[in-house]
């Protein structure tokens, strides 16, 4: 908007105007960098994963807490997640199967805000197993 079509608008438009948020370009070379670096992030946090483990509904697990902070993405992870991951180190989960094609990805009884990839869980054996 030029300066002479902003003169114009009244003062509730104006104020409107300075409230909306700026617009991105996705053509803007920083924007696209950011996006390259975190995209190389991902993939190489899946290259360097850990062994995934075969689990099933009722299934009791423990968050692999180190295999999750040491993964190179870890740092541009909801602050959200962190926090949860940081408050439940020693908790003890109950599996529950998003997908009964993929036992892969799992999300927990007890907490199902949360999607986890099986590879970042420690799988609790019963004394009876």
């Amino acid at each position: 908007m030029t300066k002479e079509v902003i003169k114009n608008l009244n003062r509730e438009e104006r104020r409107a105007l300075a409230r909306k948020p700026p617009k991105r370009n996705p053509h803007d070379p920083n924007t696209i960098i950011q996006f390259e670096k975190t995209l190389k992030l991902a993939k190489d946090s899946v290259k360097n994963k850990t062994e995934p483990v075969s689990l099933k509904n009722g299934d009791k697990v423990k968050l692999n807490v180190e295999a999750i902070k040491n993964r190179p993405n870890y740092i541009h992870m909801n602050e959200n997640y962190k926090k949860f991951v940081d408050e439940n180190e020693n908790s003890v989960f109950t599996v529950k199967l998003e997908y009964e094609t993929n036992n892969r990805v799992v999300s927990f009884e007890e907490e199902s805000s949360w999607l986890f990839w099986c590879g970042d869980l420690i799988l609790i054996h019963d004394k009876g197993d």
